[in-house]
């Protein structure tokens, strides 16, 4: 068992990760014998990682975009192995197993080998560019917050079925909602802005009728109002 164990070195930066919503997998892998916490890592190049649907985390195999990624090294015997790739969905596209360089934490000139589940090919530069090209170094804990666990997912979800849907929204769509939006901006801008102005009118007509208040206080209510107006027109929108 003991030469089973060190086969594979297996880099965790997500779900699987101390705190996270599958570690009680690793957990298990560890009281059987099928796995041993190494320590923490940091990929030695810059790979991009996102954060997908249902809060799912994925590193994507495009060295040197992104940022150095945080997180985990286990050595996994083959046994736990078959396990890890069961849930990362390797038989059906989901992840692909892929080797990965780190260095532990502190020390930075000594090199790890090791293997990382990425995103599977099929999407992986799609979903990188989708969310903008923008990666995270960690997948903390804030993050993890918003994973939702496969048992916890709508009665029938297919993960690849809602990857593929998210990736097809073309450009045209994403254009509609952007002028949907600034056209409720707009709206909201226009409804703020009056009632600014019926707010004024209600404030000269109460003061009028009290001379001496109003001689005192009007200018500044005034000026007062003014700059909401102009928070509202070029600050908010």
């Amino acid at each position: 068992m003991a030469e089973a164990i060190t086969q594979v070195l297996i880099f965790t930066y997500g779900t699987l990760k101390q705190g996270h919503g599958n570690h009680h997998l690793i957990q298990d892998l560890i009281l059987q014998q099928d796995a041993i916490f190494l320590g923490f890592h940091v990929t030695h190049q810059p790979h991009p990682l996102v954060i997908g649907l249902h809060g799912i985390p994925y590193l994507i195999n495009l060295l040197g975009h992104g940022h150095q990624v945080k997180g985990e090294l286990y050595s996994v015997s083959t046994r736990g192995l078959v396990r890890l790739d069961e849930l990362e969905g390797i038989s059906i596209g989901h992840y692909e197993r892929l080797p990965i360089e780190l260095y532990e934490e502190g020390k930075e000139g000594v090199l790890v080998a090791a293997e990382a589940y990425f995103a599977h090919r099929s999407f992986g530069e799609r979903l990188w560019e989708r969310k903008g090209k923008a990666g995270l170094t960690e997948f903390g804990e804030e993050e993890g917050k918003g994973y939702v666990r496969i048992e916890d997912r709508s009665h029938g979800c297919d993960v690849l079925h809602d990857i593929t849907s998210f990736l097809s929204n073309n450009s045209e769509e994403l254009n509609k909602g952007k002028h949907a939006s600034q056209e409720t901006f707009t709206q909201l801008r226009g409804f703020l802005s009056r009632a600014i102005t019926i707010s004024s009118e209600v404030v000269n007509s109460t003061l009028t009728r009290i001379p001496v208040v109003r001689f005192r206080i009007s200018p500044l209510i005034s000026a007062g109002l003014a700059l909401c107006r102009k928070f509202v027109v070029y600050a908010v929108f």
